[in-house]
């Protein structure tokens, strides 16, 4: 996680990963199997930790959030945008989406059961290339001189 915050350091963003603390890490290893999981809580530790911190409602909530149903209401409404993203793909011509296959999954009527987080971030990275057009090669912060960058700060991260 250093070399990725190094990585983000350098594009002026600061990353933060507080559950990968020593002391957090060293206070959940010290919970007995038996305090960390009730049947009827979820994440009981982490509860009583953000008591004061987190909104009650947020820690009286019996499940994990879900944005599926949302995702895929989002690519409904955004169908016509997606579908000339998807026919001028900028990933496909980099030739790392197959094109169809993308087409299918955002597209049909039943989609393909896949989890959203890689249409996500499919779809995420296609709006940051496009992104790339936009900006003014001669400010150094396109796409080709921030990848370079990032191989200088952290070689093995950028490949």
């Amino acid at each position: 996680m250093r070399h990725l915050g190094r990585l983000t350091a350098a594009f002026g963003v600061s990353l933060e990963l507080p559950f990968y603390d020593k002391a957090v890490i060293e206070a959940g290893l010290a919970v007995r199997p038996e305090e960390s999981a009730a049947p009827w809580d979820f994440k009981p530790v982490m509860v009583e930790a953000m008591c004061g911190i987190v909104p009650d409602e947020l820690l009286a909530r019996r499940t994990k959030g879900a944005i599926g149903a949302d995702i895929w209401a989002g690519l409904d409404a955004l169908r016509p945008m997606i579908a000339d993203w998807i026919d001028n793909l900028r990933l496909a011509e980099h030739g790392l989406v197959d094109r169809d296959a993308l087409r299918r999954a955002c597209l049909d009527l039943y989609p393909p059961r896949l989890p959203t987080t890689f249409l996500e971030t499919t779809l995420g990275l296609e709006a940051w290339l496009r992104a790339q057009e936009n900006r003014d090669p001669f400010r150094g912060d396109d796409a080709s001189a921030a990848l370079a960058h990032s191989k200088e700060i952290a070689p093995d991260a950028a490949s």
